[in-house]
C-alpha cells in the first residue's frame, strides 16, 4: 500500500490579498464598518510610538519566536479590522475564513501611572515633542521604560482567536499586534488609552505647577489632536495652552520677528527666494503660511498633500527649511502666489 501525504493547496500572496478584499466586502454589505491596517511599504511602522511598540513586544523571548508569523499578514492587509479600546483589543483577521481575535491588556496601575506623571512634570513641552515623533531622551526613557513605562509586560497581555491553530500566539493574533504598532504610527494617543489612563493629565499637571513649569511653546490643534480633548484657545494668562508667554500668531505677516528669515529680503509673497528664483520655506514660513489662511494643521496638510506628522515636524523647526516633495513645493507656492480658490 502506497501513503501518500496530502498538503493544504499553497495560496500567494495575492490570491491572499484577494480573498481579503472580497471577505470585507461582504462584511461591509452586512453593515460592518472596518477599520483596517493598511501598511505603505515593507517597514509596519515609521514613527516613534509604532515602532517602540513593535521592538518592545519583540524583545520578549516567549514573543520574539512567534510575533514573524503574522508580519506577512499585517503587511498584505489581512487585518481588516482592528479596534483598541481601554484594556481590550478586538480584531478580525483574513484567512481560509474571517478568525475573531481579542487581547485584553491589564490596565496601567495607578501608582505607575502617577510616578510617570510625576517623573514628566515640567516637560510638558517634551512630551508633546514624543507624540509628535521628536524625541527627547529623558522623556523617551520615562515612558518606554521596560516595567515602569506605559508599554505592558508579557504577564499583562492575554489573547484568543477562534481559528483551529492550536499555537498559543497564532499567526492571526500575531498579526494584530503588530497591527497595534502601525496604528499608532497615526495616532499614538491610543496607548494611553489602552493601558486605561487620560493622557491630559499630563496637561493638567502643568496647569498645577502654573508659571514655575517653564516655557513652553506649543499649538492649540496640536494638544486638541493628539490628546483627543478640545484646549480653549483664550487668551487669558489662565488658559491651560498659556503656561508661558504666547507669540502673537494673529498678527500680520510684515510684522513678525520671529520667523527664521529677514525682513529686508521678502520677496514673491514675503517670503525669500534662491538663486534659482524658488521660494526658501522655513518651518516658521510654513507656519505663518497656514495661519495667514486661519487654517488648522489637519486642514492645511491635507491641502498641501502631506501627512499631518511632516508639517507638524516642520513648524516645530522654525529655522530649518526642510526639503520638500515638487507635488508639496508646488501647493505652498500656489497658495502664496493665488492664495486659496
Amino acid at each position: 500500500m502506497v501513503y501518500r501525504e496530502y498538503w493544504p493547496e499553497y495560496t500567494t500572496v495575492k490570491q491572499r490579498c484577494a480573498r481579503a478584499k472580497r471577505q470585507a466586502k461582504a462584511l461591509e454589505k452586512k453593515g460592518r464598518k472596518l477599520r483596517p491596517v493598511t501598511i505603505s511599504g515593507r517597514k509596519i511602522a515609521r514613527k516613534f510610538w509604532g515602532d517602540a511598540w513593535c521592538r518592545h513586544l519583540e524583545s520578549f523571548s516567549d514573543f520574539e519566536n512567534r510575533l514573524p508569523r503574522g508580519r506577512s499578514y499585517v503587511r498584505n492587509g489581512l487585518v481588516l479590522d482592528l479596534e483598541i479600546r481601554p484594556g481590550r483589543i478586538k480584531a478580525l483577521v483574513s484567512g481560509n475564513h474571517v478568525y475573531g481575535v481579542e487581547i485584553t491588556i491589564k490596565r496601567l496601575h495607578r501608582e505607575t501611572w502617577d510616578a510617570i506623571r510625576a517623573r514628566c512634570a515640567g516637560s510638558i513641552g517634551s512630551v508633546l515633542e514624543l507624540l509628535q515623533g521628536r524625541l527627547s531622551d529623558e522623556v523617551m526613557a520615562i515612558v518606554t521604560h521596560r516595567r515602569e513605562g506605559l508599554f505592558p509586560m508579557p504577564d499583562e497581555i492575554q489573547f484568543q482567536c477562534d481559528c483551529p491553530d492550536w499555537a498559543s500566539m497564532c499567526k492571526h493574533v500575531a498579526a494584530v499586534l503588530y497591527g497595534i504598532g502601525a496604528r499608532l504610527d497615526e495616532e499614538p494617543a491610543l496607548l494611553f488609552r489602552l493601558r486605561g489612563v487620560e493622557a491630559e493629565e499630563l496637561i493638567q499637571t502643568e496647569i498645577d505647577l502654573g508659571e514655575t513649569a517653564g516655557a513652553v511653546d506649543f499649538e492649540d490643534d496640536a494638544l486638541s489632536e493628539l490628546f483627543g480633548v478640545e484646549i480653549d484657545a483664550g487668551e487669558s494668562a489662565a488658559s491651560p495652552v498659556s503656561l508661558n508667554s504666547r507669540r502673537d500668531s494673529g498678527s500680520p505677516l510684515h510684522e513678525r520677528r520671529d520667523s527664521g528669515y529677514q525682513q529686508d529680503d521678502r520677496m514673491n509673497g514675503g517670503y525669500p527666494l534662491d538663486e534659482n528664483g524658488l521660494i526658501l520655506f522655513s518651518g516658521a514660513a510654513i507656519r505663518d503660511l497656514r495661519k495667514r489662511f486661519g487654517l488648522s494643521q489637519t486642514a492645511f496638510a491635507e491641502r498641501i498633500r502631506t501627512s499631518l506628522y511632516y508639517l507638524r515636524k516642520w513648524e516645530n523647526n522654525p529655522a530649518v527649511r526642510p526639503e520638500l516633495d515638487l507635488s508639496i513645493r508646488v501647493e505652498l507656492e500656489t497658495l502664496v502666489k493665488f492664495g486659496i480658490d
